[in-house]
């Protein structure tokens, strides 16, 4: 009996400590395996947070870069169409500078001539009175003016002055006439009388 006690008790000794073995075993193992399996998954992991920090710096990067670039080309855009305008309106204020100068240039020439023409129109007239003085003038009903002999001057209704061909219409040395568009001087060849001279 005693030895059967004592097979027994060497049995579940043995048992026991198989079973304790194993569980040491089991556990040493699945230490083993999650260390390992956490030292392989870190590189892994790092590797992966590392790809995606560096994806999102260069997303920013990016997106800065870009947003940069837009707000330049919009400065960019905004100087040229400023520039363009400043531009554009210098060269407006300019036309409109030398067409008003051009215009005021023109009346001023036109004023000038007008003044010219009447002076010299006036003086011809007062010239013409004043060598025919004690000569007589008739008014017909043409309103033509008779001078005299040689000299005949016709005031039509046209405003023409018409004279002869040894008469100079105009107050100077070479007999230059300067009138209007509206005024006509001709010089012909007729000689027209005064009416008392034809009597005698």
């Amino acid at each position: 009996m005693r030895a059967h006690k004592l097979a027994l008790m060497r049995v579940c000794e043995e048992a026991l400590m198989r079973a304790h073995g194993e569980a040491l075993m089991r556990a040493h193992g699945e230490a083993l395996m999650r260390a390992h399996g956490e030292a392989l998954m870190r590189p892994h992991e790092e590797a992966l947070m590392r790809a995606h920090e560096e994806a999102l710096m260069r997303a920013h990067e990016e997106a800065l870069m870009r947003a940069r670039e837009e707000a330049l080309m919009r400065a960019h855009g905004e100087a040229l169409m400023r520039a363009h305008g400043e531009a554009l309106m210098r060269a407006h204020g300019e036309a409109l500078m030398r067409a008003h100068e051009e215009a005021l240039m023109r009346a001023h020439e036109e004023a000038l001539m007008r003044a010219h023409e009447e002076a010299l129109m006036r003086a011809h007239g007062e010239a013409l009175m004043r060598a025919h003085e004690k000569r007589s003038c008739v008014l017909t009903k043409k309103h033509s003016c008779v001078l005299t002999k040689k000299h005949s001057c016709v005031l039509t209704k046209k405003c023409s002055c018409v004279l002869t061909k040894k008469h100079s219409c105009g107050l100077t040395k070479k007999c230059s006439c300067m009138l209007t568009k509206k005024r006509s001087c001709v010089l012909t060849m007729e000689t027209r009388e005064p009416p008392h001279m034809l009597k005698e």
